[in-house]
């Protein structure tokens, strides 16, 4: 298979310019730490155990402690944050991402954002079906995700990574279309399926939506391989 055009030849060129973190990596940080503050607003309002986990009948199965969720997590979520955008960085020459990794490096904190207001409200009795908003959430990411997904960039952290889909421009280039297509068509599906509240479906539904285009890329790979020995 041709490599000429691979990840690491294209790594290797834009090493001498590399930025560790640019300014748009320390904001989106800074707002992931800022998450600290709704639940601080609301502290003395808070039960001592916050539900952070939910079961398809939307019953909480998992809790932390009210000053871990509203201290601890946001500065994880930060460092998390950093570690991300160095390590992809590490494969952008001068730290300058493409808009789809752009658009990505803030999506963590919108959904760190949501995700605590939405335990903060349960937990304050303001939300009971928290499976509701997070189908349409999901429903929301898939759409979006699915939008950009054709425009990302082959990279080592984003997007679907296989061996061969990283070796192969015209293999990435051809599984993103796909699951673009797939992830449009799936978040849309969800919504009916979220207001219907069938999230047993919801959830099957998600996980068909991940696994399909890794199928899709082995099919494509054995095709291409098939027709460019047919052309050799």
């Amino acid at each position: 298979m041709e490599m000429s055009n691979s990840i690491p030849e294209e790594k290797e060129e834009q090493r001498s310019g590399r930025r560790l973190l640019t300014w748009a990596d320390i904001l989106s940080s800074l707002i992931c730490l800022g998450a600290i503050f709704p639940g601080l607003i609301v502290y003395n309002r808070l039960p001592e155990k916050i539900a952070t986990n939910f079961d398809l009948n939307g019953e909480p199965q998992q809790y932390m402690t009210k000053a871990f969720f509203v201290f601890a997590v946001p500065v994880i979520a930060a460092a998390v944050q950093i570690l991300l955008c160095l390590g992809t960085n590490f494969f952008f020459s001068n730290g300058k991402l493409d808009k789809v990794n752009a658009i990505i490096r803030f999506m963590d904190p919108a959904a760190l954002y949501l995700g605590i207001i939405m335990m903060i409200l349960y937990a304050m009795g303001l939300l009971t079906n928290m499976m509701a908003i997070l189908g349409v959430f999901l429903s929301l990411t898939f759409i979006i995700s699915g939008n950009y997904m054709p425009k990302m960039r082959r990279n080592f952290i984003l997007g679907i990574r296989t061996p061969h889909t990283l070796a192969d421009p015209q293999l990435w280039d051809m599984t993103h279309r796909f699951a673009g297509r797939l992830y449009i068509f799936g978040g849309i599906l969800c919504i009916p399926v979220t207001l219907m509240e069938k999230y047993f479906a919801l959830a099957a539904i998600a996980v068909l939506i991940l696994i399909i285009p890794f199928a899709y890329s082995e099919a494509a790979y054995r095709f291409l391989r098939r027709k460019r020995e047919e052309n050799a």
